[in-house]
């Protein structure tokens, strides 16, 4: 049965709008005492080896509340972290399958890239989805239990449910941040009718983030992971695949203290251009618009970069990935992979900068998180020994160096095959697949 066919029960949602985001931030408060030990959580914690068993066994026993709440905040709260991390983990695995023209697995790992994301934000939220049971942090000590769908389900519907409520739409408006400032606020300056609680639920739609496509996205998943290949799916050239990692990673440059700086740029040009065509009626001009929003925000003129970018007069083309998250494409599309690993994309960069805020008003260092980020970047070898661990921004100059030498091998003809792609730019590929570093910097 497909999410699109389901529907959470009056009852799940009275729950679900139970979630506190102030607690989960509490939580995080109270993790700290653990982080300094090397450890996200206490050793005695019930919930760290078997945390699904642990709960569904308080669920089917009858209970509606958590009968150890501490842990359980404190296991949520340090999901949130890891959730995204692991999300990103999985896309630059999806970009390694991509690279190598294998687009159904490249799918397969985006889809999980996407989940991963969505369970991060709800566990922002003070939402955990475990299997069948999941648990809702409140603003008391109390932690809610509730029946629900499996896992999969359960994240899209509950996540759906939240994106749609006023809490949801503020919390997405918040945390896209262009030129250090919340979106939702350069909307209200623009002074177009989608302001706010509405952009952010348009959203949805405009960024692709359709969560009833996600949907698609599972089904797509499920049977490039269960069926056999028996029908010929038209393949993606490797030109095309290399164009989209070329494009991928300037994205995700990061700028000092805007680690998300220049995608949000383009998201804020989206979502200006989506606010003016929802305005019903436009008396001022979208140029007027722009430069009222420019000052107020930016302290910036029209004739300024960031102007001529937000008026298209400079880079007016939009990137390959924010085109793909937007438009529709069954899985019969060459290029389906691709719309999944751009949907997954956005989603982690959402769910990144929420889990950022958690940390922020927690006031959790990075020097505190510095066992994991260590662990990380040495074990899934993203730097070398040593490299990266004094600034996470370093990692970025690999990444650099690893795009001018795929466009070099591009330029010249490399990317005629998969097999010229891969065996010409073998190196720069291993480094082009290690997305994990994107979440790293913007967590450090």
């Amino acid at each position: 049965m497909s999410v699109a066919s389901q529907s959470l029960s009056q009852s799940q949602r009275a729950s679900l709008s139970h979630a506190s985001p102030e607690a989960v931030i509490d939580a995080a408060a109270g993790i700290r005492r653990y982080l300094v030990a090397g450890r996200w959580i206490g050793t005695n914690n019930v919930y760290l080896r078997a945390p699904v068993k642990v709960v569904e066994k308080e669920v089917k026993a009858g209970a509606t509340t958590a009968s150890n709440p501490k842990h359980l905040r404190e296991y949520v709260a340090a999901s949130t972290v890891l959730h995204a991390a692991e999300g990103w983990s999985y896309l630059g695995r999806a970009l390694v399958s991509h690279a190598a023209g294998n687009a159904d697995v490249a799918r397969h790992l985006g889809y999980y890239a996407e989940l991963r994301a969505a369970m991060s934000i709800l566990a922002t939220q003070g939402i955990g989805i475990f299997h069948r049971s999941h648990a809702v942090l409140t603003a008391s000590s109390v932690v809610r239990l509730l029946k629900g769908f499996a896992t999969h389900e359960m994240t899209w519907l509950a996540l759906e449910a939240w994106a749609t409520s006023t809490a949801g739409a503020d919390a997405m408006t918040t945390a896209i941040r262009p030129e250090g400032s919340p979106i939702a606020g350069w909307i209200g300056s623009f002074g177009a009718a989608a302001t706010g609680r509405p952009l952010g639920q348009s959203w949805l739609k405009e960024w692709g983030l359709d969560l009833r496509r996600f949907t698609e996205d599972r089904n797509a998943r499920n049977e490039v992971s269960y069926r056999p290949g028996v029908r010929p799916h038209p393949a993606t050239s490797s030109e095309d695949g290399a164009e989209f990692l070329r494009q991928f990673w300037p994205l995700f440059e990061p700028r000092e203290s805007e680690p998300f700086g220049i995608v949000d740029r383009y998201l804020l040009r989206c979502s200006l251009d989506a606010a003016f065509a929802a305005s019903p009626s436009n008396t001022v001009s979208f140029r007027q618009r722009i430069e009222r929003a420019l000052r107020e925000q930016a302290d910036a003129a029209a004739s300024s970069a960031l102007g001529g970018f937000l008026l298209r007069t400079t880079e007016p083309d939009e990137p390959l990935l924010l085109t793909y998250a937007r438009d529709r494409a069954t899985q019969l599309s060459p290029n389906h992979h691709m719309h999944v690993m751009s949907r997954a994309a956005l989603l982690l960069r959402l769910s990144t900068g929420m889990v950022s805020s958690v940390l922020r008003q927690a006031e959790i260092e990075f020097d505190e998180l510095r066992f994991w980020f260590d662990r990380v970047v040495d074990g899934h070898g993203l730097a070398a020994p040593g490299d990266a661990h004094d600034d996470p921004l370093d990692m970025w100059a690999d990444v650099r160096d690893a795009l001018e030498d795929l466009e070099g091998h591009i330029d010249s003809g490399g990317a005629g095959s998969y097999w010229n792609l891969g065996h010409g730019s073998a190196s720069a590929l291993a480094v082009l697949g290690g997305a994990e570093r994107i979440g790293l910097w913007a967590l450090a």
